[in-house]
């Protein structure tokens, strides 16, 4: 007798069956016409766009309702949304498949001259290019400084590589910061961390997708020459519109709180960027 025709077992875990759904693993009871093609490709096609409309749903949510996926999650409704960490995962294949965000991979020449620990990073470089020696106040031409280009090449391809693993190293620094905006909830640190999951993935989103499409859509209509500087501010607007309403949604804030909200954030994201340009740099140079 095979599995199938042993109905009053569960096929995936042996437990007695009591209606049509396993009440211990969920799956449903094993019908002989399960075996048949049409089955086989219905059941997939069910599994891939029930998958997708939670990815749409996720997707769209994150995008025009700020809060809307933290708020859910905390209160327990979890089966319409992608998880939090799956949806930033998501979201971070994005910046994998484009060119990494500059900001989040900097040049050697950038760690070395324009950072508060240049000094320090051009130590370590000179020591590695002797007897060749790098000038931030003089023009590095390639040519002159074979040594100092392969090395900053090198460099490269690996902070673009190591960017893409290190950007979610923001989110426990921002959770800390929500934390303090909302100490007196006494969550846990973790619920913290959701919601700065999903701030950080919009503003990944936004990075590399939505604040593109924004400026590719108004230069077909505006002149960026004139309007480019405007037209970032004002997408700019968005993020700390979205991020404003959000916060305010999932810790139900007042207006002062609200009004408190963003510049801290702000600063969360300032010191978490400080901080990851710094181990950054360390991560990339051990490796070179």
């Amino acid at each position: 007798m095979t599995a199938i025709e042993d109905s009053a077992l569960c096929a995936n875990c042996g437990t007695s069956l009591q209606g049509e759904w396993c009440h211990v693993c969920g799956q449903r009871r094993l019908e002989p016409g399960d075996r048949s093609l049409s089955h086989l490709l219905l059941d997939w096609w069910q599994q891939l766009t029930s998958l997708e409309g939670r990815w749409w749903q996720s997707f769209r949510d994150l995008v025009l309702r700020p809060g809307a996926l933290s708020d859910a999650y905390l209160k327990g409704q979890r089966k319409r949304y992608l998880a939090p960490l799956t949806l930033f995962l998501l979201i971070n294949v994005l910046y994998f498949v484009r060119a990494p965000m500059t900001d989040f991979n900097l040049s050697l020449l950038d760690q070395a001259c324009l950072q508060p620990w240049s000094a320090l990073v051009q130590t370590q470089v000179s020591a590695r290019i002797a007897p060749e020696m790098m000038a931030c106040n003089a023009p590095l031409r390639d040519a002159e400084l074979p040594r100092w280009s392969e090395l900053s090449a090198h460099y490269q391809d690996i902070a673009d590589e190591v960017s893409r693993s290190m950007v979610i190293a923001h989110v426990p620094v921002i959770a800390l910061f929500l934390a303090l905006l909302a100490g007196w909830r006494r969550w846990y640190y973790a619920e913290h961390v959701i919601v700065a999951l999903h701030l950080f993935a919009f503003f990944l989103l936004y990075a590399v997708a939505i604040l593109p499409l924004g400026l590719w859509l108004a230069s077909s209509v505006l002149p960026l020459a004139e309007f480019g500087v405007l037209l970032r501010v004002l997408l700019l607007l968005v993020l700390l519109a979205h991020w404003t309403l959000a916060v305010r949604k999932v810790y139900a804030l007042g207006l002062l709180r609200t009004l408190l909200a963003l510049p801290l954030l702000f600063l969360a994201l300032g010191i978490s960027h400080f901080a990851y340009r710094f181990v950054q740099f360390w991560i990339v140079w051990v490796q070179v």
